[in-house]
């Protein structure tokens, strides 16, 4: 019976495993400079954690079962829900918190670019702190993680956005049905501008409002603001924070962009979003701030800020860009062999006390025993034969000049 693999899955061999631990390599070491703790929740969540304030989008596209009590659960489809439900279960947490994650998640998405059902994502959470110190650190991580990769202000950018600055503007607008112009302003990069016009008639939008919120989504620099009416907490939010992103010195990798609203429920403030700056693929990142979503799920009140960077967009833009480094074994000993067992595995079993090793179980000949070594990267052969065994020593091989040498197995330890 031929079975294959669930649609939106992806098998990891072992030259895909590689990338995917170089990603993950790089997340975590960026995350680690910057004090962060490493975190794990369940795979399986109950199904209201998301219902609460996930946002339909992400609701719809849930993997939901129904165990053997018949409770229903759901397969995560983000991690944030799962951060807060812990926080909230724990009060004896010491804040701030500053945790980060490399979770599998699950989404039934409709297949395209970029899009996977099942991907992993690099989940970075700062807690307890309602400052923008705390969101200028998370889009700095966010910054920093993306040159740790070579990417440059030339291939990337961060559009930052304050979901109280643009409902106080939209609000002033008298715009009514607002929750569908977040889906359109969501999409709006996506789709042509008559047809993003025609959303905004077909809520009944003035012309007026229409010229309004054109103008508004061509401001570039924050003082652009001015005019119009909005929320003024919110103005010195985004302007204190685009001050410390510069002392940060990331800002030439950020941008004011209030096209940039985040489809999830449950933002309160800063949002932003990292995406090529051709805009080939869709948000390699996003995040923002979230204020309300621990009390939701009965803990003390406990601001929050975090981001989330998903794996396959990241892979295609990396791809792109030939950032992915040619990645292999990391093998320091191949032992070839010729007539010769119990030797050869007493030599790798003493070297492996020190160095990576991989010792043929083969009967292959020697010429393609050395074939394999280079293909493998190997960077040294040790040839072990009957003459090798008589004399105690044995033929070590630099694969990178292809110098060989009579040596003591007892040199290399």
């Amino acid at each position: 019976m031929k079975i294959e693999k669930t649609k939106g899955t992806k098998d990891f061999y072992p030259k895909e495993k590689a990338i995917q631990n170089y990603i993950f390599n790089i997340w975590k070491s960026t995350a680690l400079k910057f004090g962060y703790e490493e975190i794990e929740a369940p795979i399986l969540e109950p199904l209201e954690l998301y219902t609460e304030k996930s946002g339909q989008e992400i609701v719809g596209q849930m993997y939901v079962l129904e165990d053997k009590s018949g409770r229903k659960l759901a397969l995560r489809p983000e991690l944030t829900p799962s951060i807060a439900r812990m926080v909230a279960q724990d009060k004896s947490l010491q804040k701030p918190l500053r945790w980060f994650s490399i979770p599998y998640c699950f989404r039934y998405e409709r297949q395209q670019q970029g899009r996977s059902r099942q991907f992993s994502q690099f989940n970075v959470d700062l807690l307890g702190l309602k400052t923008m110190k705390a969101d200028a650190e998370i889009i700095a991580i966010t910054a920093e993680t993306m040159k740790a990769f070579s990417c440059t202000e030339k291939e990337f950018t961060i559009g930052i956005n304050n979901r109280k600055l643009i409902n106080s503007i939209i609000e002033n607008l008298k715009i009514k049905d607002k929750d569908y112009l977040y889906k359109l302003i969501d999409k709006k990069s996506k789709m042509p501008e008559e047809e993003f016009i025609k959303g905004l008639k077909d809520i009944k939008l003035t012309n007026d409002q229409i010229k309004s919120l054109n103008k508004l989504f061509s401001i570039k620099n924050i003082d652009e603001l001015k005019s119009f009416k909005y929320d003024e907490d919110a103005f010195k939010e985004i302007k204190e924070l685009f001050s410390l992103l510069k002392a940060y010195d990331v800002l030439k990798y950020c941008k004011l962009d209030l096209t940039i609203v985040r489809g999830l429920d449950y933002y309160t403030s800063t949002v932003f979003e990292v995406y090529d700056t051709e805009k080939e693929f869709r948000a390699i990142a996003g995040g923002g701030r979230y204020d309300n979503l621990v009390d939701i799920f009965g803990g003390d009140p406990c601001p929050g800020i975090g981001f989330g960077m998903g794996d396959v967009v990241l892979e295609l833009f990396l791809r792109k860009l030939n950032k992915i480094p040619e990645l292999s074994k990391q093998i320091d000993f191949f032992i070839a062999t010729i007539n010769v067992d119990k030797e050869a595995v007493e030599v790798a079993a003493k070297l492996r006390k020190k160095y990576n090793v991989e010792l043929n179980l083969t009967d292959k000949n020697i010429k393609k025993q050395l074939d394999y070594a280079n293909s493998i990267k190997a960077k040294n052969v040790l040839i072990i034969g009957e003459e090798e065994v008589k004399k105690k020593k044995v033929t070590l091989k630099d694969m990178k000049t292809g110098k060989e040498s009579l040596i003591s197995i007892d040199s290399l330890i």
